[in-house]
């Protein structure tokens, strides 16, 4: 595939959310219009770092603004915010693959994988000696996983 087309665009929600926009198209050349839209897809990607609670504490986010401070140190809270933010990429935008990193067990569990289960399915990094993980979901009725590949990264 190559490049045709690249943008940014902010969403509906007027919540600061934008989403980067790229249009593909196949590198064969078609002889005929009709040809060449049936050749382009759009694929839609969105990469959200969601930090692991164990990674979000009063001390290690001194800067925070007092009023997302209530939000940011109250788990419960802020799974609502993940929960609505992820149905939001699935239902309204129709996003095609999720890249979520820091993701931790508790998030995957009560958060991520009852809301996207439906209409995703899931590839994930091992959790081993880490307490959050890296996943990647892909709508599963435009696309296929062709295979797996982990590359560990010790940070």
């Amino acid at each position: 595939f190559s490049r045709v087309s690249y943008d940014t665009m902010e969403t509906t929600a007027g919540d600061g959310t934008w989403v980067d926009r790229v249009v593909w198209e196949r590198e064969s050349p078609s002889n005929t219009k009709k040809e060449e839209e049936e050749r382009q897809e759009l694929l839609t990607v969105v990469s959200w770092n969601v930090l692991a609670e164990s990674y979000l504490t009063p001390r290690s986010h001194t800067h925070l603004p007092e009023d997302y401070q209530a939000v940011a140190f109250t788990p419960h809270e802020r799974r609502r915010i993940v929960r609505r933010t992820l149905q939001h990429f699935q239902d309204i935008l129709r996003v095609d693959v999720i890249c979520l990193q820091e993701l931790d067990e508790v998030l995957f569990d009560e958060v991520v994988s009852d809301g996207l289960s439906r209409q995703y399915k899931c590839v994930s990094t091992p959790t081993e000696r880490r307490v959050d993980s890296c996943a990647i979901f892909y709508r599963h009725s435009k696309w296929q996983l062709q295979g797996p590949a982990t590359i560990i990264q010790l940070d």
